[in-house]
């Protein structure tokens, strides 16, 4: 496997981690979990690891995002499809609008502390 790939797969478990569990921290904002990965960008630089800043991110907010909103629609009485109601979508399509935003802002997060130290601002 080559080095570039393992980094990634790396850098995407490791910014999985980081997002849940700034995420379950329930007296933190809900967008508190941009900083920690932000700094997980910059430590990616530092370390030399050839992460793809913004798909690594964007791949790993989208899925954990996705799984959060899931289990909570089960966990409150489908609150994503009262939502879906509220705004005439379905519930599916609410669901991965959200795991969409989850994934931009975790892939600019990461990509922004990559590119913060790298010296050409391209990664």
């Amino acid at each position: 496997m080559k080095k570039n790939t393992a980094d990634n797969i790396k850098a995407c478990v490791i910014t999985s981690a980081l997002v849940f569990l700034t995420c379950m921290a329930e007296s933190l904002p809900w967008w508190s979990f941009v900083v920690p990965v932000l700094l997980f960008g910059i430590v990616t630089t530092f370390l030399g690891w050839k992460v793809t800043g913004f798909a690594v991110g964007c791949i790993s907010g989208f899925v954990i995002w996705l799984a959060a909103n899931i289990y909570f629609d089960m966990i409150y009485n489908s609150v994503f499809y009262k939502l879906g109601l509220l705004l005439s979508m379905p519930k599916i399509i609410v669901l991965l609008i959200a795991g969409v935003i989850g994934g931009l802002l975790t892939g600019l997060a990461l990509h922004t502390g990559k590119s913060m130290f790298s010296g050409n601002g391209t990664n």
